[in-house]
């Protein structure tokens, strides 16, 4: 049995965490179960709740394919310091359709960044948000803690995202996405299912992974695969850091190798 996070509310101070026991991370629900991004680790390992956005192959990293859900926008009504929530003009090209339109919660797990041009820039985690039919139009957004400064209409600004977990894919996008966990179970597009984010593991790795002395520093390639830190490779110089080389073969060869992945630490 795994050890599962689950949130907490605390009025006046904000989300936390306790944690459960129950639940396996091998397993594709048709249902969803949990909320997205809730966490259970087993052991030294941490697996995140996500829906897939399409086929899910378990030696791939599986890529966080949405974009941000809300670009640049004003404040929609005055907000005092310690609401709980936010008026936002939702834009006409913005959503997951570039239509203006976003569901009831389809926010939820996400985060906003909220520019208050006479203080300090915040972020907040989203814990709900209204609907919007399209053609953009004002969206009230709930955030998991209270704000700390006053908000002025048509003054201050904010951007949001959606869950990292509200559509992953494993996809040879070019290197554009990030991943965001290693499927445990293959998945069809809208089912749910745990992604290893953090601990031992594996996934296909490119022949030099591991295969040689002080070659443990470990990169997702465009296709989710996994391959050396090497600077003067196009395909992972400036890529994501997957990990490290944790144990490989008798002899320094590569081996399996065993990934302890810190993706999500």
């Amino acid at each position: 049995m795994a050890g599962q996070l689950k949130r907490l509310f605390i009025p006046g101070v904000g989300e936390s965490f306790i944690q459960e026991n129950g639940g396996t991370p091998y397993e594709a629900d048709t249902v969803q179960k949990y909320p997205l991004g809730t966490i259970m680790t087993l052991g030294l390992r941490k697996f995140a709740y996500a829906k897939a956005g399409g086929t899910l192959n378990c030696d791939l990293g599986a890529k966080q394919a949405s974009h941000q859900h809300m670009a640049y926008t004003t404040i929609a009504a005055d907000a005092a310091a310690g609401d709980t929530s936010i008026v936002a003009d939702f834009g006409a090209t913005d959503g997951a359709a570039h239509n203006g339109a976003v569901g009831e919660d389809e926010l939820v797990g996400g985060f906003i960044v909220v520019f208050p041009h006479s203080s300090n820039t915040f972020v907040r985690q989203i814990i709900g948000n209204t609907a919007n039919a399209g053609s953009g139009g004002e969206i009230t957004i709930t955030l998991d803690s209270p704000i700390p400064c006053a908000l002025v209409t048509d003054s201050d600004h904010c951007e949001a995202m959606a869950s990292p977990f509200l559509n992953v894919k494993t996809d040879n996008d070019g290197g554009v996405n990030p991943v965001v966990g290693i499927p445990t179970v293959p998945a069809t597009k809208g089912q749910f299912c745990w992604l290893l984010v953090s601990g031992p593991g594996w996934a296909a790795p490119q022949a030099e992974v591991g295969d040689a002395a002080q070659d443990l520093a470990v990169t997702f390639r465009h296709d989710g695969s996994l391959d050396e830190h090497d600077y003067s490779d196009a395909y992972n110089t400036k890529q994501q850091h997957a990990g490290f080389v944790l144990s490989k073969a008798y002899g320094g060869t590569q081996g399996a190798p065993f990934i302890n992945f810190q993706i999500f630490s």
